[in-house]
Order: C-alpha cells, then sequence, then structure tokens
C-alpha cells in the first residue's frame, strides 16, 4: 500500500498503511459487503428524527460507503465525502465515478475546506476516539452545517483518555507511531457545544450487541470489548437551533 502520509507532525494518523481495513472499505463502498450495523442505525435514527437531508458532507468518509445509506432515506441525496488518506479518497473516486451525486475529496477534519451552513447533514462515523482532541473536530462539524451534525463516538460519564504504541516486529521505536482511544465525557462534549452556538444535543444509544465477533472483538453487557478497552459508542446528534 506504501507508507504512511500524514498532515504535518501528526504521527496517530496510521490508516494509509492498513491494507485489510483498506479492502474491506473498498468492499462495502461497491456494496459487495453487508451494510454495518452502525450505518443501519444511522438510516433508523434519520428517519426516526424526520430527517431527511439534501446535501450531506461525510468527515473521514473513507471509500464513501455511507452514501449507500443515506441513498436509502433520500435517493437523490448529494453526497460529499472528505478523507485526509489519498488512497481512500483515490479508491472511492473510482467506484463512484460514474455517480454525478456523489464526489469525494482530499479533506482535513482539523481544517474543513467548506464554508459555513453548506449542509443540512454532517456526518462523521467512528473517528473521533482516533483524534487527540474532539474540540476543533466538533467546531468544525457544527460550522459547516445549517441544521444537524450525527456522530458516532466514545462517549461516558467519565472521560478516559488512552494512546496505545504501535510496535514494529515487538519493538518499540523512539518515534513510534501511535493510536488514541479517547473516550470523552458527555459533559466534554455538551460543554465545548454550549460554548460554541445554541445547539440540541441528544445522545442516543448504540445498538452494540450487533457487532462482528472478529478481530478480537467481544460483546461484554452490550459493549464493545477490545485490547483490554471498553468502546461505549454513542450516537451523537447535534441539532442547530439558530436554523429553522
Amino acid at each position: 500500500m506504501g507508507s504512511i502520509q500524514k498532515s504535518g507532525n501528526r504521527s496517530w494518523e496510521v490508516w494509509e498503511e492498513n491494507s485489510g481495513y483498506l479492502e474491506l472499505m473498498i468492499a462495502r463502498a461497491k456494496g459487495l459487503e453487508p451494510e454495518m450495523e452502525c450505518a443501519k442505525q444511522m438510516y433508523d435514527i434519520l428517519v426516526s428524527k424526520s430527517i431527511v437531508p439534501a446535501r450531506v458532507l461525510d468527515v473521514c468518509c473513507s471509500c464513501g460507503h455511507y452514501y449507500h445509506t443515506l441513498k436509502r432515506v433520500n435517493p437523490g441525496v448529494e453526497y460529499i465525502g472528505v478523507d485526509i488518506s489519498p488512497t481512500y479518497v483515490r479508491n472511492g473516486q473510482e467506484i463512484f465515478s460514474g455517480n454525478q451525486r456523489v464526489k469525494i475529496v482530499i479533506g482535513d477534519i482539523f481544517n474543513l475546506k467548506f464554508a459555513d451552513d453548506n449542509f443540512d447533514l454532517v456526518i462523521c462515523y467512528n473517528t473521533i476516539q482516533n483524534l487527540p482532541d474532539f474540540k476543533l473536530p466538533l467546531e468544525n462539524l457544527v460550522r459547516v452545517t445549517s441544521k444537524h451534525a450525527l456522530i458516532r463516538m466514545l462517549c461516558s460519564e467519565e472521560r478516559r483518555l488512552l494512546r496505545e504504541t504501535i510496535t514494529d516486529e515487538g519493538r518499540e521505536e523512539s518515534k513510534a507511531d501511535y493510536e488514541y482511544h479517547n473516550t470523552w465525557s458527555f459533559q466534554d462534549v455538551q460543554k465545548w457545544l454550549s460554548s460554541l452556538g445554541h445547539f440540541r444535543v441528544e445522545f442516543i444509544p448504540d445498538r452494540v450487541s450487533q457487532l462482528p465477533q472478529s478481530n478480537g472483538t467481544q460483546i461484554v453487557n452490550s459493549r464493545q470489548f477490545l485490547k483490554g478497552i471498553f468502546y461505549e459508542w454513542w450516537n451523537v446528534l447535534i441539532t442547530n437551533q439558530e436554523r429553522p
């Protein structure tokens, strides 16, 4: 797959070298893999809240597989996906090259190049936990939406910040890459969004009991358990109350 491509001094951007994950994302974008459980929940949330988006931004979109779910909500949806990984973006562009309603480009959640209120729905799934902090990403996500943002992230009553060093043949290098597994508290998220504007925040429980039992993942008391870490997934629905 080639070397890791990072933006500046960001050693936690390690997605470019994970070939197995890339292959899975390509298959999902092509519709060759079943719809993810979290994608089914996205559909259920949007339908139950009567949210029928016309123009969606998918931040950290991988190869664009969530388009298939959003298309079930609105067959005419305009989908723009951004991802920091050139490899994922290139594959997504190839997969959806014949679809005029889909556009996938390079983009950085820390520096989104879109105008304010540009989309009526912004989604970001399974990413915030792998970032060193959530504040600027969330600020950017709510800045570019005129109505709603839907984010799947790790939340809990308490904040738990973890950083895993990635080893090379069992040895930790002095400048090793690493991965974050950060859980932010409900209070962290609510307080930060309150400082940004008038937003209604709903924490919707995630149906983790239906996750596939693979890659070391187990389900314990309806929570995902991996690498000695409990992943408490929540769907965070943010509504801009300053817009009709």
